[in-house]
């Protein structure tokens, strides 16, 4: 499951937020990620419901971007996730530049939000939410993504006071549908994640917000759950993509597997043997190789 950074509102952090934000980062607690540029409207990829931004001022959002990570002390993560999703094809040299080769959005790149619903996906199911992919506008960027369909996008939704949408805080339903997004990405056999928004979760008090959290991970409990963050959820989808296996046989008792391609982060092959009543899975570690990698187990 995904473990989501911190987004942020660049305007927004005050200097009593610098020390806080960076002291996380440094201790791997959190990822930081521009969420947006000044406000809620303004987006550094991309105009929201316009289009792409004229070569100059794209490349001003940009510069202003690096000044905000150098006061921080600290850098972007890796993968570009903003808010709304749109992402213009102009922007994709200026992510490149500063090492965010990772994109995570159900938008097709340079085109509106509104636009995409219905639409084609990406590999491997033509899906916009189960995907993972070499961005074919640039194959030196990768896309992927675990998305829900839009009503069902936020956990908090209906769930809170926020707008009315609920005359109370609802723990049960908030965190059923916490456990139904996790539930989703998991049962399709892919990683998972429970998204809302900062004005829903704003009404909750930390008592009810706790409450919410414990209660999804009893309804989450018979799951076999891998916390980690979108970096690193990419590298092995990456590194998964760019591997197969090639052959596999017994050997000595037990089994021997090779793999080809090219893995630049370690991966897990699953080995199910049948047992009395049913099957049973077990891992098996492959260490990152470029060409071909044999392991037995």
């Amino acid at each position: 499951m995904a473990m989501s950074p911190w987004w942020l509102f660049l305007d927004y952090p005050r200097e009593k937020h610098r020390p806080i934000l960076r002291g996380k980062v440094e201790a791997g607690e959190i990822l930081i990620n521009t969420h947006g540029g000044r406000n809620y409207y303004d987006r550094i990829e991309y105009d929201f419901g316009v289009g792409e931004y004229p070569e100059e001022v794209i490349r001003q959002k940009f510069e202003w971007e690096d000044n905000f990570y150098r006061w921080l002390g600290v850098s972007h993560c890796r993968t570009a996730r903003g808010h709304f999703g749109e992402i213009g094809v102009r922007a994709l040299p200026y992510l490149k530049e500063r090492g965010r080769t990772a994109l995570c959005t159900p938008i097709h790149i340079g085109e509106h939000k509104a636009d995409q619903f219905p639409s084609e996906g990406y590999w491997p199911y033509n899906s916009l939410q189960r995907f993972y992919d070499y961005l074919p506008d640039d194959n030196d960027l990768y896309i992927f993504g675990s998305f829900d369909t839009r009503h069902l996008i936020d956990f908090l939704t209906g769930a809170t006071i926020s707008l009315r949408e609920s005359p109370f805080n609802d723990i049960e339903k908030a965190s059923h549908q916490a456990a139904e997004q996790a539930r989703r990405g998991l049962n399709d056999g892919f990683f998972a994640e429970v998204l809302t928004h900062e004005q829903k979760f704003a009404v909750l008090s930390l008592e009810e917000w706790d409450s919410i959290l414990s209660r999804t991970a009893e309804k989450m409990a018979r799951y076999e759950k891998i916390f980690s963050h979108h970096d690193d959820i990419a590298d092995y989808l990456k590194s998964k993509d760019a591997s197969w296996l090639s052959r596999a046989g017994r050997a000595d008792g037990g089994a021997r597997y090779v793999l080809s391609g090219r893995a630049e982060c370690p991966l897990r092959l699953s080995l199910f043997t049948d047992v009395e009543g049913g099957v049973e899975r077990r891992y098996v570690d492959v260490p990152a190789f470029e060409g071909q990698m044999e392991v037995e187990e």
